[in-house]
């Protein structure tokens, strides 16, 4: 699919992809929804991946959905409505279970569906004078689609008071209560801190770290017992792979692993 609202990039070993609709402040539409889902899913499989960069071009990362496009939507049928819903869901949902780190980095306004992209990132990087809100109600409608990654992310209690109020919050209280990892002092710091932690992961064990990513995800569903059968198994696995004798290895040699 030939992109025209995000710039996607797949080099040495980085999927670097910048919501590109800078002159409505990245806001969603349909196209850039289905262009993200395509460009995550086709990278999903490429085993030469390290870790994937979401970022947004110009003053704001994502101002949530495009005005024109939800004006638009009043004129669908209820089942029109629900699919497009669903596109949204999907986006998320492939993003969410993307077998590599994900890494946002987050300048400006970011707003209403611009909170999904963050709560499906792996570590969030914000600006100083990032802001953002839940801002759907002033529009009378809800933040239901990007509602269970957000409760996932930060509890039922923030979710409570952020959706039902639409409040602006700065970046502080965004990492207060986990939906934001740092906060760095500007724009360009948060360039220079990108940047680090890109080359922080790209020193850690691909295998390793895909292993972790998917132990988060499928630990949370079972019971306490089957819990630790899990960690056990992982354990033991990762013990046993050529990663985890090569960091054993390296790290009584003293030298770096070779991954």
């Amino acid at each position: 699919m030939a992109c025209q609202n995000i710039i996607a990039e797949n080099k040495d070993l980085i999927l670097s992809v910048t919501l590109n609709r800078p002159q409505i402040k990245n806001a969603f539409n349909d196209e850039l929804i289905l262009e993200l889902t395509d460009v995550f899913a086709k990278a999903s499989n490429d085993q030469d991946l390290r870790l994937a960069v979401i970022t947004g071009a110009g003053d704001a990362f994502c101002s949530g959905g495009d005005i024109h496009w939800m004006k638009k939507s009043a004129s669908y049928s209820k089942q029109k409505n629900e699919d497009d819903a669903k596109g949204l869901a999907h986006m998320l949902t492939t993003i969410n279970q993307f077998p590599h780190p994900v890494i946002t980095g987050i300048q400006g306004a970011c707003f209403g569906g611009g909170l999904g992209l963050v709560a499906v990132s792996d570590y969030v990087i914000a600006s100083s004078d990032a802001l953002f809100s839940f801002s759907e109600v002033k529009l009378g409608l809800i933040p239901a689609v990007i509602g269970p990654f957000i409760i996932n992310k930060i509890g039922e209690s923030h979710t409570r008071a952020l959706f039902l109020t639409a409040e602006r919050f700065p970046a502080a209280r965004a990492f207060g209560m986990g939906l934001v990892h740092r906060v760095v002092e500007n724009r360009e710091k948060m360039k220079e801190v990108l940047e680090e932690t890109i080359q922080n992961i790209l020193s850690l064990s691909p295998r390793a770290l895909q292993t972790a990513k998917k132990f988060i995800h499928d630990i949370k569903t079972l019971s306490f017992a089957d819990q630790l059968n899990l960690a056990a198994r992982t354990l033991a696995n990762s013990r046993a792979s050529a990663e985890g004798q090569e960091g054993l290895t390296a790290f009584l040699e003293k030298r770096k692993p070779k991954w």
